[in-house]
């Protein structure tokens, strides 16, 4: 019999990155933006200065390794997918939370938040793997980091990442409460 100590690495990164969040949300700024077709003004929320830049990245970085290691948990915990663990090692988060739902019979057509989940991925690996040559944009269009990193995006992304984990903790039977602020750096099993 095994027992022990396991880091609760999904509660840290969310707990980390949700203050980031809170203090991005307060420092964002209306943005000047237009359509380059019809010149539509197209004003928005983002970030502006090189703390609320960074507390944007760290948000969204940190919430994409909280789903990750939270989908990972679930995906080594739950009897009908912790067999298939060599089989979908390589996929990705999204795919590998689907295969969890799809294996515990829980529809995807109504799961509106996982277009928003897949979003939230490509900008973290849009972040940390992929790097844009830089392009000139004009004087009057917003460089896509701000439309990126916008608070409707963000807002999108922390939504689905609770929907996630929300779903997954009632199809699985995880916890959850870090939804809750209630974070554990350690989990205990005997």
């Amino acid at each position: 019999m095994a027992y022990g100590y396991r880091l609760n690495v999904e509660d840290i990164f969310l707990k980390q990155a949700d203050k980031c969040w809170e203090r991005a949300k307060k420092n964002m700024v209306e943005i000047q933006d237009e359509d380059p077709l019809t010149v539509e003004q197209l004003p928005f929320m983002g970030p502006n200065d090189e703390q609320c830049i960074s507390d944007c990245i760290f948000a969204v970085i940190g919430w994409a390794i909280c789903l990750e290691s939270y989908v990972n948990l679930a995906w080594n915990t739950d009897e009908k997918t912790k067999d298939k663990l060599n089989e979908f090692s390589r996929k990705n988060t999204s795919e590998k939370l689907k295969f969890i739902l799809k294996e515990n019979e829980i529809g995807l057509s109504d799961k509106n938040w996982l277009a928003d989940i897949k979003q939230l991925f490509n900008e973290r690996n849009n972040l940390v793997h992929f790097k844009e040559i830089i392009e000139y944009v004009g004087f009057s269009f917003a460089p896509k980091y701000q439309k990126d990193l916008s608070l409707e995006n963000l807002t999108k992304y922390r939504r689905a990442l609770e929907e996630a984990i929300k779903i997954v903790s009632d199809t699985v039977g995880l916890e959850s409460r870090l939804l809750d602020g209630d974070f554990e750096l350690f989990y205990y099993d005997e």
